[in-house]
């Protein structure tokens, strides 16, 4: 399993049970390697970066990687998204978006009533159908329901299903403000085709197409970055619409972190 995001203007590559955190430049600074299962996702919280491995979240600390025994028993991990010092975590088999307060150390329903459904309305009683990628754009989260093939929105406490924000068959989403390109806008990777959404003229529209076996992708700037499934990365400047190969190689400062075995018999209960 292959997997791309991007936050803190480093790029997080997972690569099978390991996760390499990068430069833009392709210099990989850090390794977290021995998770003993696929990584499903990763995004910093504060300095700390949370893992998705198999039905848990590991979080990076001081070199080690720790389980966090309160934040076990998920059905299935779509992706993870993070606002200051919040942890959102896409859970498709129970049709949620579960919250954990790191400072705190507690878990919190965001979003969705458990039904297998399409409903708008208030986030908590709202149905959310399989949720497989999250993205925050300022204050609003976004996220692809897989079931309908549609670009939903939580904003202010309501599920919103986008208008004009049909994705059918998206595998990944970016979204975030082109910084000296353009304004917010959220890409979307539709098999070998990259999908832009407009929310303020709320329309799709076809920007380019992907490159060959791109299976991820990220926004840093005004780049978008691709990950294949023979593990290259790939920038897209959108500014020129130019790609570049980018060859990862090991920085003069690289640190391997190891995992801390500390599974406990915790679980989640929200």
């Amino acid at each position: 399993m292959s997997q791309l995001s991007a936050q803190n203007n480093r790029l997080l590559i997972a690569q099978e049970d390991t996760l390499l955190i990068a430069s833009p430049e392709g210099l990989i600074e850090q390794t977290v390697k021995g998770l003993q299962a696929p990584v499903h996702a990763a995004a910093y919280i504060g300095d700390e970066v949370a893992i998705a491995v198999d039905h848990r979240i590991v979080t990076t600390q001081g070199g080690l990687a720790h389980w966090r025994d309160r934040m076990r028993g998920f059905g299935a991990i779509g992706d993870l998204a993070s606002s200051a010092q919040t942890l959102l975590i896409a859970d498709e088999k129970n049709h949620k978006i579960i919250g954990y307060d790191f400072n705190q150390d507690k878990p919190f329903l965001v979003a969705g009533n458990g039904d297998e459904d399409i409903t708008d309305g208030p986030s908590k009683e709202a149905s959310l159908g399989y949720i497989s990628k999250l993205s925050y754009m300022k204050d609003d989260l976004y996220f692809i329901d897989s079931k309908i093939g549609q670009l939903r929105v939580m904003r202010s406490a309501q599920i919103h299903t986008c208008e004009g924000g049909e994705l059918t068959g998206a595998a990944d989403l970016a979204c975030g403000q082109m910084q000296g390109c353009g304004g917010f806008r959220i890409f979307a990777l539709c098999g070998d085709t990259v999908m832009v959404y407009d929310p303020i003229g709320q329309s799709s529209t076809l920007l380019t197409q992907a490159p060959r076996g791109a299976i991820a992708i990220a926004l840093l700037g005004c780049a978008l970055f691709f990950l294949t499934d023979s593990h290259a990365l790939v920038r897209l400047d959108l500014q020129t619409m130019q790609t570049e190969a980018i060859a990862l190689s090991y920085s003069t400062q690289w640190r391997a972190c190891v995992p801390w075995a500390d599974m406990g018999e915790g679980g989640m209960d929200v």
